[in-house]
């Protein structure tokens, strides 16, 4: 099975997702599974809404026979098992002794010479030392492969079929399809949303089983990865594997969020629903977001600080590309993107591109497309004469930019240690994030036919220390602080 893909044009926010969720069952227990519980899955199953087949409702036997006949085929195509590389690899490169797992999905930035570094690993890396690490890339795939790493999940989840179905896969396997059939039975949930939920369980199992072998001569004792949420294989494969697992917030937190600020309900089950053992955030602001949420009690919740890599300086060709656009003495604008929002962002630019060249203003707009996006949703947009489309490292391009607008991205929060003002467009479909963002005092109201220029444009009034703490790294070389509770 390929990793399932989801639906386009999925726009229900958040707010309504949640109660619409909560709504179609009495008690959380109804998703326990084995020694775990699936109730992130049936929410990742509903707000991605999977298309294609599960083979969840297949008996073992037959998953074992497919698997036998792909590998057949595969031999008499002249493939051979890839996880004889990585044992391999693992063994003779001592991956298995080495104290530390870190995770992430493959966000970098540049350092001052150029060279792609991984954004959330790399200070990491400073403080755990290279060699004491083994470097994982998650699933999905998304960028930065080139980034070092020591295992790339996404290379194995197309070959996953090399693995045996062991014992303790099988009764994994049941035990996910017989909780599947008892929420179908018990709870409020569509067929069809069943059917979502049975393919999210069943990609979990198949992550589950390619990270249980992977990690099945390791010794680490302590994991750091940057997002709990669609990583549950991963979580329950370092749960049996007895590895303590620290989650490093990667993004913005908002209490209308799905995976985080979880209602009452959740703490009867919180400690079989696969999430970290424990979260460290950037700074107060967030603890108090996460604090009103009942899914880290506040043994598991701490300050570490903003540990992200970021190198303030921009790349010699945007700076230089820049220059020349904006030598008439105009000012620039940097628009970054989000996923699933683009096309208010094109929208957005277009009329603003307009609006400028209509007033004979000189200023350009630099479009940022999220690190999940690339280029395509924005090509339209090169036909516009002030507006340059790059790719380069958002952290450089703030010295560059006189004024910040997105909606509610991260990089909202991320300007304010850059002293710029910052605009967030009000969309009504995401007016819950936008309302929450205003009230911060972290950026200004901007409606989709208004020009940033035309308003403030000094930084915005609320404290970056308020968002992020100094980095304290000490800490990352003592995770395990308290028992989970």
């Amino acid at each position: 099975m390929k990793s399932p893909h989801p639906k386009p044009g999925v726009t229900e926010t958040f707010e309504a997702f949640n109660e619409r969720f909560y709504s179609l069952f009495d008690d959380p227990a109804v998703f326990d599974c084995q020694e775990f519980n699936i109730l992130k899955l049936a929410q990742d199953g509903l707000k991605v809404q999977y298309s294609g087949r599960s083979r969840l409702s297949w008996p073992v036997w037959a998953i074992r026979a497919l698997h036998f006949l792909k590998r057949l085929v595969a031999r008499l195509r002249g493939g051979v098992n890839p996880f004889e590389a990585v044992d391999t690899r693992i063994r003779t490169q001592g991956l298995a002794t080495r104290p530390w797992l870190v995770f992430d999905d493959g966000t970098f930035t540049l350092d001052p010479a150029g060279s792609k570094v991984p954004v959330y690993s790399q200070r990491l890396f400073e403080v755990l030392g290279r060699d004491q690490v083994t470097y994982l890339k998650e699933v999905p795939p998304r960028n930065g492969e080139d980034l070092g790493y020591d295992v790339s999940l996404p290379m194995y989840l197309p070959h996953e079929f090399w693995l045996s179905v062991t014992p303790e896969d099988a009764a994994t396997f049941r035990a996910l399809r017989n909780t599947v059939r008892r929420l179908r039975r018990e709870t409020r949930f569509s067929a069809e949303a069943c059917t979502w939920i049975s393919i999210s369980c069943y990609h979990m199992w198949m992550v589950y089983r390619i990270v249980r072998h992977i990690l099945q001569t390791s010794t680490a004792s302590a994991c750091y990865l940057n997002c709990h949420y669609h990583k549950e294989g991963i979580i329950l494969a370092l749960r049996r594997k007895g590895i303590f697992v620290t989650e490093l917030q990667h993004g913005l937190i908002a209490p209308m969020d799905i995976f985080y600020v979880y209602p009452p309900v959740i703490t009867v089950v919180r400690d079989r629903a696969l999430f970290a053992d424990q979260l460290w955030v950037w700074g107060p602001y967030w603890e108090e977001v996460v604090r009103q949420g009942f899914e880290y009690p506040p043994s598991r919740l701490t300050i570490c600080g903003y540990y992200n890599y970021e190198n303030p300086q921009p790349t010699a060709d945007i700076e230089a590309l820049v220059s020349t656009r904006t030598a008439g003495g105009g000012q620039v604008i940097l628009v970054a993107t989000q996923t699933m929002l683009d096309a208010y962002f094109v929208d957005y630019v277009t009329w603003l591109s307009a609006d400028l060249l209509a007033r004979g203003n000189h200023s350009v707009i630099l479009v940022k497309p999220h690190p999940a996006e690339g280029f395509t949703p924005y090509e339209s947009l090169r036909a516009c004469p002030n507006v340059i489309l790059t790719l380069d490292p958002v952290s450089g391009l703030f010295k560059l930019a006189d004024v910040l607008v997105t909606i509610y991205s991260t990089v909202l929060y991320e300007a304010l240690r850059h002293h710029l003002p910052v605009y967030a467009l009000w969309v009504e479909s995401c007016a819950g994030y936008v309302s929450d963002i205003l009230q911060t005092g972290a950026a200004r109201r901007l409606e989709l036919r208004q020009n940033p220029l035309d308003l403030h444009t000094e930084s915005s009034p609320a404290e970056p220390e308020h968002f992020f703490s100094p980095f304290q790294p000490e800490m990352f070389l003592h995770p395990i602080a308290a028992p989970v509770s």
